[in-house]
C-alpha cells in the first residue's frame, strides 16, 4: 500500500511541476515573442526613416536624381479634372512655404518642373498596438510618405505615391491628398 501511495504522490507532484513549467514556458515564450516583435518593428522604422532621409539628402546634393525617384512613385491616388492652372500654382506655392499639411510634417519639397513637385512627409500618429510587455496600448508612431503632385496639360490634378503595404498606409495616403486639396481651397 505504501508503494501505491508513494507512486501516486510522485505522479501528482510531477503533474503539478509539469503544469507549472508549461505555464512558465508559455509566459516566457510570449514575452520573448513580444520582445522580438517590438525589436523587429523598431528596426523597420529605423530603416524607413534612414532610407527616406538618404533619398532627401541625395536629391538635395544631386537634383537630377529626383527624376529617377519620381518614376518610382507610380501608383495614382487621386485625379481631379478641370483643375485650374492658377489654383495649381497657388497650391504649389503654399506647399513650398508650409511646414506641414494638417498632420503631415513636410520634410522636403522638390520642384521637378512647372507641372510636377515631389513632397516628402512624416506623419505622427497613435496606433493601438501590442507593446513590449505583450499588452495592447496606444503607441506613438511615425510613418513616412512621399508624393508626386502633377498638373497635366489637360487641366488634370494628380497625386502619385508608392504602393501601400497595409490598410493603415492606404488611409494615411488618402488623408494626405484630401488635406492637400483643403490647402488649395483655403
Amino acid at each position: 500500500m505504501a508503494i501505491i501511495v508513494s507512486s501516486c504522490s510522485s505522479i501528482i507532484e510531477h503533474g503539478i511541476v509539469d503544469a507549472i513549467l508549461h505555464k512558465s514556458g508559455t509566459i516566457i515564450f510570449l514575452i520573448i515573442g513580444g520582445l522580438f516583435f517590438t525589436i523587429f518593428r523598431s528596426g523597420i522604422f529605423v530603416i524607413e526613416k534612414t532610407s527616406n532621409n538618404n533619398i532627401i539628402d541625395t536629391i538635395r546634393k544631386h537634383p537630377m536624381k529626383a527624376e529617377d525617384y519620381a518614376t518610382r512613385l507610380d501608383i495614382p491616388y487621386t485625379s481631379k479634372l478641370n483643375f485650374d492652372r492658377n489654383a495649381f500654382q497657388i497650391l504649389k506655392a503654399r506647399i513650398q512655404i508650409s511646414s506641414n499639411v494638417e498632420n503631415y510634417r513636410i520634410l522636403h519639397v522638390h520642384t521637378l518642373d512647372e507641372q510636377r513637385i515631389l513632397i516628402f512627409t512624416e506623419l505622427s500618429f497613435i496606433d493601438y498596438d501590442i507593446t513590449i510587455t505583450g499588452k495592447p496600448e496606444d503607441i506613438d508612431k511615425k510613418s513616412y510618405h512621399n508624393f508626386l503632385v502633377q498638373y497635366t496639360s489637360s487641366e488634370e490634378f494628380k497625386i502619385y505615391s508608392n504602393l501601400y503595404s497595409n490598410s493603415i498606409e492606404k488611409f494615411q495616403k488618402e488623408e494626405f491628398y484630401k488635406s492637400l486639396l483643403t490647402i488649395q481651397l483655403s
